[in-house]
C-alpha cells in the first residue's frame, strides 16, 4: 500500500472585477538550430580550455548540448558575423612534440539555396593573442571572405598584396573550411570588376595550378566551379595573395589567393546538413602537419574510408608561425559570414599537449589456440571468446579523467563476466547487470596518467586499462539442425565510445562471422517460457522449461545456469529451472542457461531470460494551489494556478491490478484553525469513455472529503501518456482530467486549505 499527502490552498476575495487567466510564453531557439545542438556528437567540456576571442561584437557562444554543458561553440548563426574562439594559454600546443586535435564540424544544415562564407582552424602567435582577427581598411575586424583569418581586399581602391597580408592575423597558418565560392566565370569577371567588386579569393592558384573559370586540372588539388572546399596556407605572408588583370579589362585590377592542400567533394562538400569529423595531426620531426576530413560516422562512430579525404602539409614554416621560437602555438577557431549566413558549429573532442589517448579492441577464440580474430574471420559457434578493449594513455599535462566506457557489444557473443585490469596492478569487476541489448556503460574506477606530468604529484604510472569481456560465440535459437548445411550468422562492425572528461577516443571492432559446428548442440525454450521475459511480484518463485538437443544423444551433456537454479531434465531433453526468489535482483535479473559435453564441447547458443520484478508506484506532486481567486456572487469552477500530476505506475503485464483512493482532512476546506468550512467541494472529474473513446460531456465527478473514495482503477481505460506503464489520474492529458474548486454563490472570502490522502494498493 502507498500514501502519499497533498496540501492544497486558496485564497478567496470580494472584489467587483472578474476572474482572469495568466498567460506566459516563453521564447524559443529556431527549430534548426535545437535540431542541430541535439544531432551534436559527444564533446569536451569547451569552457575548461579554450576562451571565446576579445575581438568586437564577437558572435561565437558556447551552448549545452544532449551531453552536457558547454560542449560545444556556436561561431556564427546569421549574416555579417565574426566568431572566434581560443586556447587558452595554459592550453598552447607544443611544436616539439607530435600533437592531435580532433573535433566535430557543422556548417549549416543544408537546407538553404547557398551558405556561407565557413571556418578556419587556425595557429597563430599574433601578437593580438586571443583578440586577433583580420581586419578591414578602419582597423575594425573582417567578415565574409576572410573568415575572420584571411588578409582583407576590400575598402577604397584595391591594397597590394602585403597590405592585404597585413590585414590578416599575423605568425600564422590556416586551414579553412570554405563553404561559400568567392569564383567568378571568366565571362563574368568584366561586369563585376566594373561594379567595385576588387576580391575573388577562389580564383586564385591551387599548389601553382590556376583556377580561373574552376577547370578541374587535377583530382583533389583544383578546386571545381562553386565547389564547397578545404585549403590552407599562410595568412599573413605577402605571397599567400596574388593581384591579378583581366586579360581584356586590365584597368581594374583584382586580388586572389593562393590555396594549398585542397580538398573538396562536390558543390555541397561542407554544408549538407552533418556533423564532420576532422584530425589534425602535427609531426614535429618532420615539421608536418595532416589534416583528414569526414573519417568517421557521426551517429554510430564508425569509420567511413569512402568518404575519408586527407592531405599533408611538409614542411611548415615555423619562422613564420613562431618567429621567437617559444615552442608553444595558441590555436582555435574563427568564422564569418557576410550577405548570405550559415550555422558554424565546433565539438572538441582532443586537445592537443592536453591528453593524447586512444582505445583498441581486440577479439580473441581462447578455444582455437588463442587465436585473434580478423576483418571477416569465422568463430565456431560454442568456442570461447574474450574480447579486450584497450585503453592506452601516451602523454599529457592532465590525467585522462573520469572515463566513461559506452561499449556496443557485437552480436551472436554471449557474455557471462568482465574484468577491468589498470597498469599499476588494480582491478574492478566489470558488471554485466545494466547490459541493455548489446550496450553496457560504465565508468572506469581510475584515471589514466604518465606519472611524468607536470603536477607531479601522480604516483605511480597508470597509462592502460584493459576491460576484458569473457563469454562463447553463439548462433540464434532454432531447432536442432537436421541438414549437413551449415549455418553461418555475419556481425557488423561495432564502434565504442570511451568518454572522458577531456578527452573522447572510439574504438572499433571488425566484423566477423559464426559458423555451427558439426553434431551441434542446442537449446530452446518451451511452453510459457518461449516469451523470454516475465514480470513477477516480490516473493515469487520462478519456473522456466526449455528442451536441449542433439542429433547424437545427450549422453554425457550438463546444463550451465548463471544463477542458484534446481535443475531437473529428462532423457528426452526436457529441463525444468525453479529460481528461488531470493536469487532475483530488485529490479531486473538476466538469467543466461547453456549446455556442454564431457568433452567440453559447448552448445551453439546461449538461452537468455529477462525476469523483472513488478513496481507498482504512486507518484503526486506534494502541493496543489489555486492561488487568489476573485468571488462573483456567482457559482464557479476554479481550477489550479499551475498543473497538478498525479500517477500511477505499473509494470506488472498480466495486470493484478491496483485501487487508487483519495479522501480530505475535513469534509471541505477549512480556514486556519478551522473557523470556518468552504461552501464548496473539492472535486476529483475524469472523462468518460465508451470503447476507449472519450465522449466529451459525459465526465465524471467525484467530490472528495473525510470519506475516502475510489478515484480510480488499473481496469479503467487508460489515458495517453509518456510511458506505457503510466496511468495518469490528474496532469496534462487529453479531455478533462483532474482536481478543481467547485465553488457555490454564497462563498465567503478567506484563506483556506486542507490535505488530500492518496492510497495506492493491490486489488483482490
Amino acid at each position: 500500500m502507498f500514501l502519499k499527502h497533498v496540501l492544497l490552498g486558496v485564497i478567496l476575495g470580494l472584489m467587483g472585477i472578474s476572474f482572469g487567466w495568466e498567460i506566459k510564453a516563453r521564447a524559443q531557439d529556431h527549430w534548426t538550430q535545437k535540431e542541430i545542438q541535439n544531432s551534436a556528437p559527444q564533446g569536451i567540456n569547451i569552457n575548461s580550455y579554450f576562451k571565446v576571442g576579445g575581438v568586437a561584437n564577437n558572435s561565437a557562444h558556447l551552448i549545452d548540448t544532449r551531453y552536457g554543458s558547454d560542449q560545444a561553440v556556436y561561431l556564427t548563426n546569421g549574416p555579417e558575423q565574426l566568431g572566434t574562439i581560443w586556447t587558452k594559454d595554459e592550453a598552447a600546443m607544443r611544436l616539439n612534440e607530435d600533437q592531435t586535435a580532433s573535433m566535430w564540424m557543422f556548417f549549416d544544415d543544408g537546407r538553404t539555396f547557398s551558405s556561407g562564407d565557413g571556418m578556419a582552424f587556425v595557429m597563430q602567435n599574433d601578437p593580438r593573442g586571443g583578440s586577433a582577427s583580420a581586419l578591414d581598411e578602419n582597423h575594425n575586424p573582417a567578415v565574409g571572405e576572410t573568415l575572420g583569418v584571411w588578409g582583407d581586399a576590400t575598402g577604397k581602391g584595391l591594397p597590394d598584396a602585403k597590405t592585404i597580408a597585413g590585414r590578416a592575423i599575423q605568425n600564422s597558418w590556416a586551414l579553412e573550411f570554405d563553404t561559400y565560392s568567392n569564383k567568378v566565370w571568366e565571362s563574368e569577371l568584366k561586369e563585376k570588376l566594373k561594379k567595385g567588386q576588387q576580391s575573388f579569393f577562389d580564383e586564385g592558384s591551387s599548389d601553382g595550378v590556376s583556377m580561373v573559370d574552376g577547370n578541374l586540372v587535377k583530382s583533389g588539388v583544383a578546386i571545381a566551379h562553386g565547389s564547397q572546399h578545404i585549403a590552407s596556407g599562410y595568412p599573413g605572408k605577402e605571397k599567400t595573395y596574388q593581384i591579378k588583370h583581366h586579360p581584356n579589362f586590365s584597368e581594374i585590377p583584382y586580388a586572389t589567393m593562393r590555396h594549398e592542400g585542397v580538398l573538396f567533394n562536390g558543390p555541397n562538400f561542407l554544408s549538407n546538413g552533418r556533423w564532420h569529423h576532422v584530425i589534425l595531426s602535427w609531426n614535429h620531426v618532420e615539421k608536418s602537419m595532416s589534416y583528414t576530413f569526414d573519417d568517421k560516422d557521426a551517429e554510430t562512430g564508425e569509420d567511413t574510408p569512402e568518404n575519408r579525404r586527407t592531405y599533408t602539409k611538409e614542411n611548415v614554416d615555423l619562422n613564420e608561425i613562431d618567429p621567437h621560437n617559444s615552442g608553444l602555438i595558441r590555436w582555435g577557431f574563427t568564422g564569418s559570414t557576410g550577405d548570405v549566413s550559415e550555422s558554424n558549429l565546433v565539438v572538441f573532442e582532443k586537445v592537443p599537449g592536453l591528453v593524447d589517448v586512444d582505445a583498441k579492441a581486440v577479439l580473441t577464440d581462447t578455444t582455437d589456440n588463442n587465436r585473434v580474430v580478423k576483418p571477416d574471420d569465422s568463430i565456431k559457434a560454442g568456442h570461447q571468446v574474450k574480447l579486450d578493449y584497450d585503453l592506452s594513455y601516451a602523454s599529457g599535462w592532465e590525467p585522462w579523467r573520469n572515463v566513461e566506457a559506452n561499449i556496443d557489444l557485437p552480436k551472436n557473443l554471449s557474455f557471462t563476466n568482465g574484468v577491468i585490469t589498470y597498469a599499476n596492478g588494480q582491478t574492478e569487476n566489470l558488471s554485466l547487470s545494466d547490459l541493455k541489448g548489446q550496450d553496457i556503460k560504465t565508468k572506469l574506477a581510475h584515471d589514466l596518467y604518465k606519472s611524468i606530468n607536470e603536477n607531479g604529484k601522480t604516483p605511480k604510472d597508470n597509462q592502460h586499462a584493459t576491460l576484458s569481456l569473457n563469454g562463447q560465440a553463439v548462433l540464434p535459437e532454432k531447432a536442432p539442425q537436421t541438414g549437413s548445411t551449415r549455418e553461418v550468422a555475419s556481425v557488423p562492425a561495432t564502434t565504442s565510445k570511451f568518454i572522458g572528461e577531456n578527452a573522447v577516443t572510439t574504438a572499433t571492432l571488425n566484423g566477423f562471422k559464426v559458423k555451427s559446428v558439426d553434431d551441434p548442440i542446442s537449446l530452446h525454450w518451451t511452453g510459457d517460457s518461449v516469451t523470454g521475459n516475465m514480470v513477477v511480484s516480490d516473493g515469487k518463485d520462478v519456473t522456466l522449461t526449455g528442451k536441449v538437443s542433439r542429433l547424437s544423444g545427450l549422453d554425457g551433456i550438463k546444463l550451465h545456469v548463471n544463477l542458484d537454479a534446481k535443475i531437473q531434465m529428462d532423457e528426452k531433453g526436457n529441463f525444468t529451472l525453479k529460481i528461488p526468489s531470493d536469487q532475483l535482483q530488485a529490479k531486473t535479473t538476466q538469467l543466461k542457461v547453456s549446455a556442454s559435453d564431457a568433452n567440453g564441447i559447448n552448445s551453439t547458443n546461449v538461452l537468455e531470460y529477462t525476469i523483472t520484478q513488478r513496481l507498482l508506484e504512486l507518484s503526486a506532486d506534494p502541493d496543489l494551489t489555486f492561488g487568489q481567486c476573485v468571488l462573483t456572487g456567482r457559482s464557479e469552477k476554479i481550477y489550479p494556478k499551475e498543473t497538478f500530476n498525479v500517477s500511477v505506475i505499473d509494470t506488472g503485464k498480466s495486470r493484478p491490478g491496483w485501487q487508487l483512493t483519495a479522501s480530505l482532512n475535513s469534509d471541505t476546506l477549512m480556514t486556519e484553525n478551522e473557523e470556518r468550512a468552504l461552501d464548496g467541494k473539492l472535486t476529483y472529474v475524469a472523462p468518460a469513455t465508451q470503447q476507449g473513446v472519450v465522449v466529451p460531456g459525459l465526465e465524471q465527478w467525484k467530490d472528495l472529503s473525510r470519506q475516502s473514495i475510489v478515484i480510480a482503477t488499473s481496469q479503467e481505460t487508460k489515458p495517453e501518456t509518456k510511458t506505457p506503464n503510466e496511468t495518469l489520474i490528474a496532469g496534462d492529458c487529453k479531455g478533462p482530467r483532474g482536481l478543481l474548486l467547485h465553488l457555490n454563490s454564497s462563498a465567503i472570502p478567506g484563506q483556506y486549505s486542507g490535505q488530500i490522502t492518496w492510497e495506492l494498493k493491490n486489488a483482490l
